[in-house]
């Protein structure tokens, strides 16, 4: 099917006007994914998750890991690699299973 780009680009938008955190979305099929970017706080559930860990409680993809330690970005980091305080994360996710991952973030 064909879309246009209005089509493709007001569910992001829309979302992005209510959650400042949404940085994007895509299409699979007919579910809506939106990325998501969020700093990890200090002393919340998310801070120590390894990406793996992250991906499984939270039912959503890591897709970027930008570390607060000024180390190199990742697309698609390895689900060993442990979150710190200040690293910013973007995540793949259904509109449903958001809250679940900003939950983690809460202190």
């Amino acid at each position: 099917s064909a879309f246009s780009t209005s089509y493709l680009a007001a569910p992001a938008f829309a979302m992005a006007a209510v959650d400042e955190a949404v940085v994007g979305s895509c299409w699979v099929g007919e579910t809506l994914l939106l990325n998501v970017a969020l700093t990890v706080g200090a002393g919340t559930t998310l801070e120590g998750l390894t990406v793996g860990a992250l991906e499984r409680k939270a039912r959503v993809s890591v897709l970027h890991l930008a570390p607060k330690s000024g180390g190199e970005a990742q697309f698609h980091p390895a689900d060993d690699r442990t979150l710190a305080a200040g690293d910013t994360v973007v995540v793949s996710a259904t509109r449903a299973d958001i809250p679940a991952v900003k939950a983690l973030n809460e202190s």
